[in-house]
């Protein structure tokens, strides 16, 4: 269907654009004179009338995001926006300027109320999905990356983790903001891969900045982050450091999965950093805990 619809956009050369860890399919072109982005969604129609849902109320929220240039129909699920010409931030020279805009920028998703997102009805990540997380880092990380089964005792432990997690007041959240969804381009930022958008636990896009996998930020930086978090959704440390924890290892079970079953060894890179965040972010957690992070490093 795609190729299809790709003969029809006469003159527009399209051509595709890698991206890691998507459903979607990217088409750089040129559309009435501007350099575009094609983005195709293969889950259909309602993930496309998601997307440019979401596009136009961050626009009004003023959270910097790739304008729409032409909105398809039910027939042809793909949309075209501005193409950023840019790098990525987890490429470009981490000076604080930009850094304090992706700060800015995110804590603006929690300002949108529940009135103005209910027509898409954003799902909740709740204690169930926190558990799959973890028996997905589990599955993918302990089991298929480091071939070890780390049992049931290991398990409880990460759902309780969860459940603790769960008990935090939750907000609207951009749910996967990292350096490599940043895009920098003069002195400006654009935020992207915000398609599944839910509740989180307030400190959930902050926490993700902190252990980001793809980015050497200044330890200043990240501890900066707490106090933000403290700031806006007056939250102790304590919450913020444990969300963190969850979206590490959370994290760990993609970068797993993407080096043992699509084979992108890149991601090993982002596996060291990541258990070195964790290893910071473990020093004042309970015994069990800090002891299973101590030895999923000492394992890599």
């Amino acid at each position: 269907m795609i190729e299809h619809l790709l003969k029809r956009r006469e003159g527009e050369n399209w051509v595709p654009v890698s991206a890691h860890a998507s459903t979607k399919k990217f088409y750089k072109g040129n559309y009435e004179g501007s350099d575009a982005l094609l983005i195709y969604f293969e889950q259909g129609e309602e993930e496309r009338k998601r997307f440019v849902f979401l596009t136009k109320l961050l626009e009004k929220k003023e959270i910097p995001v790739p304008r729409i240039l032409f909105d398809g129909d039910e027939d042809e699920p793909y949309v075209i926006t501005e193409f950023i010409d840019g790098s990525l931030l987890s490429k470009h020279p981490l000076e604080r300027f930009f850094l304090n805009k992706t700060v800015q920028s995110v804590i603006k998703f929690p300002k949108i109320n529940d009135e103005e997102i209910k027509p898409i009805n954003p799902l909740t990540l709740d204690f169930e999905k926190l558990k799959y997380e973890m028996d997905f880092f589990l599955l993918h990380f302990c089991g298929s990356f480091l071939n070890d089964d780390r049992g049931e005792e290991v398990k409880w432990l990460l759902y309780e983790l969860c459940e603790e997690i769960d008990n935090f007041s939750k907000v609207f959240s951009h749910r996967d903001y990292h350096s490599e969804n940043i895009i920098v381009r003069g002195e400006e930022i654009f935020i992207v891969d915000y398609q599944d958008s839910l509740y989180a636990p307030r400190c959930y896009d902050l926490a993700s900045l902190y252990v980001d996998g793809y980015c050497d930020y200044e330890k200043s930086f990240r501890e900066d982050l707490i106090v933000v978090a403290s700031e806006n959704f007056n939250a102790s440390t304590k919450e913020f450091k444990m969300t963190a924890i969850q979206r590490a290892l959370k994290a760990l079970g993609t970068f797993g999965y993407q080096i043992t079953y699509r084979k992108r060894i890149k991601y090993l890179s982002s596996v060291h950093r990541t258990l070195a965040y964790l290893e910071s972010l473990c020093e004042d957690e309970e015994k069990n805990l800090k002891n299973f992070i101590h030895y999923l490093s000492e394992k890599v």
